[in-house]
């Protein structure tokens, strides 16, 4: 795996990157019709911690909002396997910059299963929130989509950063300040 990545890794970076920009992209349109008093997007549908939060956000959508959510919340699957080979990939890149008894390489490794947890934790969500849409309204789905969208985003937060980090710390090594 790690010569196929090797080999190909400019390609498959820039097909990721092209496939993450036009899918979030695909996203933001769908996000657009959804805009209501009770809800910026899917996002507050997704942090509602609550039954009546996730029902006042359904109830405020008509039925074209309701489609739209939907075939959102369809895409996101898709999306998912996207951002989370994109993530794995840049975090494979920068922690092959570290000696495999460094700390920043040692973390790098966690934080690549993390990615692929906060896809699962995304895959969960997406189906409770899909329930809820379609008519299921129970407090335990709401719950369920709250705690595993926090958990995707802090995921997915960290290995941002961790990314982020990696490269500043990588920009001023560079840099000879005297």
């Amino acid at each position: 795996m790690k010569s196929f990545i090797k080999k190909y890794q400019k390609i498959l970076l820039v097909l990721l990157w092209f496939l993450f920009i036009s899918a979030t992209f695909v996203l933001y349109l769908l996000d657009n019709e959804l805009q209501t008093p009770y809800s910026t997007g899917i996002v507050s549908f997704e942090l509602a911690k609550d039954l009546s939060s996730s029902e006042a956000i359904v109830n405020a959508w008509n039925t074209r909002a309701k489609t739209f959510a939907g075939i959102s919340l369809g895409f996101d699957f898709l999306y998912i396997f996207i951002y989370t080979f994109l993530l794995s990939m840049l975090l494979y890149l920068r922690i092959s910059k570290y000696n495999t008894r460094h700390f920043m390489y040692k973390a790098g490794h966690i934080l690549i299963f993390a990615v692929f947890f906060a896809g699962i934790f995304d895959i969960i969500e997406n189906i409770t929130l899909i329930k809820l849409l379609t008519g299921h309204r129970q407090a335990i789905w709401s719950s369920v989509a709250y705690m595993s969208a926090v958990l995707k985003f802090g995921l997915i937060s960290l290995s941002v950063l961790f990314i982020l980090g990696s490269l500043i710390n990588a920009f001023f090594k560079r840099k000879k300040w005297s």
